[in-house]
């Protein structure tokens, strides 16, 4: 079987609004297959995807084709293989499960259809036809995250079928968890929600939902500045959707981006006291400091600067590393390796006991653990009643310094009830100027504007 030797579309030069194609003139086809830029595919996957498509009886010519996600780190572990939207969360099915075992790749569901009109699938592989990605019923202008699952969803009535053999390789979502997840997770949920739930009384709860998961899980990493960043989204949402039409998107990620949580190498957190050595700040590197940084295995050593002060400033000494805190860091950093990362994607992952939870995970506690260094992709349970915390990503150990505070404790607090408040008062009006709208902000000649085409 050969494929058509010709091109069935192109991708036009647009802003950072996701990735939007275009048909090519003249040329007729069927479906539009949409990718991640920085997948990997096996090729053999079209071929798989074209003898489907061709193949398909009538009463699934409109369904949807789904592909799954497998670990680029780990090839022969599976990711995502289409997953279900509940209310609020989305239900990851088999994630993570070693397709190189035997039960696994043979597995029912692997093997065997299901879920035709409840999954989803990531716009890392998704197939629709023509007759679905039509000028009228185009996707919402929410990049990044959760457009694909809102699209998913208003076409659920068409089917998703999902085919063993056809998906690609993928850096896993869990390994970094940059600020903007909070703000998109946060607005696009809400909006997601505001179009999609039947009943006010239902959309209001599930409004609430929304922001009080995400308002919990960043709280209890003691990442304060990202709870302003969910304030942000709230009061973008409640903008209606006259924001997301006409406002820059690239405006957006740029401001975002200036009030968002820095992520740096170890080292560069590190402070170093003592009399005669050098002190190593977030702008090592920029701004004249002393530190030089040597490669050691995982870790990456500081070499002090005796007698050398040209680089000492006055810190706050909760937010950066000292010495000893600095080699403690990363000795724990250093014993952290691939193997560690796939012992922890298989076990169980960890649950607070009802003190843990009730106690905010030990935020409303005194600290009783001076000091640790964890990976992302750790439960929160493991920075319970960590007085400071060194939250490293896998691969580059890039971090983040947590550190408790009741202070900025309470003006997450605060913004919780700033929030709730709006939400309960303003949402559901919002909520039903998005419906209202929606016929307008899903057709071609919104889009054509938006992209300026």
């Amino acid at each position: 079987m050969s494929l058509p030797a010709h091109i069935l579309m192109r991708a036009p030069v647009n802003a950072n609004a996701g990735s939007k194609v275009k048909a090519g003139a003249g040329r007729e086809f069927t479906h539009i297959l949409l990718m991640d830029d920085d997948a990997i595919i096996e090729p053999d996957s079209i071929v798989r995807l074209y003898g489907l498509l061709t193949t398909l009886r009538d009463e699934w010519s409109e369904a949807a084709v789904g592909g799954s996600m497998m670990r680029e780190d780990f090839p022969g572990i599976l990711y995502e293989n289409g997953s279900i939207w509940d209310q609020d969360h989305a239900i990851l099915f088999k994630g993570d499960n070693d397709m190189c075992v035997y039960e696994h790749a043979v597995a029912d569901y692997v093997m065997k259809p299901y879920g035709e009109n409840e999954r989803f699938s990531g716009w890392w592989f998704y197939c629709a036809p023509v007759t679905t990605m039509r000028s009228d019923n185009l996707p919402l202008p929410i990049f990044i995250h959760r457009d694909d699952i809102e699209y998913c969803i208003r076409n659920q009535a068409k089917g998703i079928i999902f085919l063993n053999g056809i998906g690609i390789w993928h850096r896993p979502f869990d390994v970094n968890d940059p600020s903007m997840n909070v703000y998109s997770y946060g607005r696009n949920g809400l909006i997601m929600t505001a179009l999609h739930t039947d009943g006010a009384k239902q959309r209001k709860k599930l409004l609430m939902s929304i922001f009080r998961g995400i308002l919990i899980s960043y709280t209890v990493r003691y990442r304060y500045t990202d709870i302003e960043l969910l304030e942000k989204a709230v009061d973008d949402f409640l903008k209606g959707p006259d924001f997301i039409m006409y406002t820059d998107p690239e405006q957006i990620l740029k401001e975002v981006q200036a009030v968002s949580l820095k992520f740096r190498l170890p080292e560069e957190w590190a402070e170093y006291g003592n009399s005669g050595s050098s002190c190593v700040s977030a702008g090592a590197g920029n701004n004249g400091g002393t530190g030089n940084a040597r490669g050691t295995g995982n870790a990456v050593l500081l070499e002090k600067q005796a007698g050398n002060s040209a680089g000492k400033k006055a810190v706050n000494s909760a937010e950066y590393l000292t010495e000893r805190e600095y080699k403690t860091v990363a000795a724990e950093i250093e014993k952290f390796g691939k193997e560690e990362l796939l012992k922890s994607i298989r076990e169980p992952r960890k649950t607070g006991s009802l003190k843990v939870k009730l106690s905010l995970n030990g935020c409303l506690l005194p600290a009783s653990v001076p000091l640790k260094a964890v990976p992302i992709t750790a439960s929160p349970v493991e920075l319970y009643r960590v007085k400071k915390a060194v939250v490293f990503e896998p691969y580059g150990h890039k971090s983040y310094i947590g550190v408790k505070n009741y202070r900025k404790l309470f003006n997450c607090l605060m913004i919780a009830l700033r929030c709730m408040r709006r939400l309960s008062s303003e949402g559901e009006k919002v909520s039903l100027m998005y419906r209202e709208k929606f016929a307008e902000i899903t057709s071609v000649e919104f889009w054509e504007k938006y992209l300026g085409l």
